[in-house]
């Protein structure tokens, strides 16, 4: 169910286009003319790697689910054998693919167009980081309650943070 998911979606233009290009691109036009050292590059790669896991959670979940309710082929697949389960999980990770390849576009431009700069071990962070931030935002799309508010903000704190760790000021 996984592969028809990702499938369905990439062969949608109004999802492609918002979700995978519209990060890169203004990450192109706003990200790299404002980049001149690395620690700005960095804070920039951070925000627009996070919008482009934000615009994958709110167009798979928020507008996604919004299009099923009203759309036959999704009434006549609640029809299948399938469980609601088995169809969630695939829209889930459906959502992360997409999510990696936004943010793989912001990473590859901010590598190829800034001075950005991160040990190993800080992109992991970054990269985990972004993944709760993925997991908070869909959580607060599909239930919409103040828990989920607050973990969508601590992935987007962390998001930050993770590029700032190799970076603190250092004291005069």
């Amino acid at each position: 169910h996984l592969k028809v998911e990702i499938l369905e979606l990439a062969r949608l233009p109004a999802y492609v286009v918002p979700t995978l290009l519209l990060p890169g691109l203004l990450f192109l036009f706003f990200g790299v003319p404002h980049a001149p050292d690395q620690i700005t590059a960095n804070r920039f790669m951070a925000g627009y790697a996070t919008f482009a896991v934000l615009g994958v959670s709110f167009f798979q979940f928020g507008i996604g689910i919004a299009t099923d309710r009203e759309s036959p082929w999704q009434i006549y697949l609640r029809t299948l054998p399938v469980s609601p389960q088995v169809r969630f999980t695939a829209r889930v990770l459906a959502a992360l693919v997409f999510a990696l390849a936004a943010v793989g576009v912001v990473f590859i431009a901010a590598v190829l167009l800034t001075p950005t700069g991160l040990p190993p071990g800080t992109w992991l962070h970054l990269s985990v980081a972004l993944l709760l931030g993925s997991c908070g935002a869909l959580l607060h799309v599909i239930f919409s309650s103040r828990c989920t508010r607050i973990s969508c903000l601590w992935g987007l704190w962390a998001c930050d943070r993770a590029v700032d760790v190799e970076h603190e000021p250092e004291p005069e």
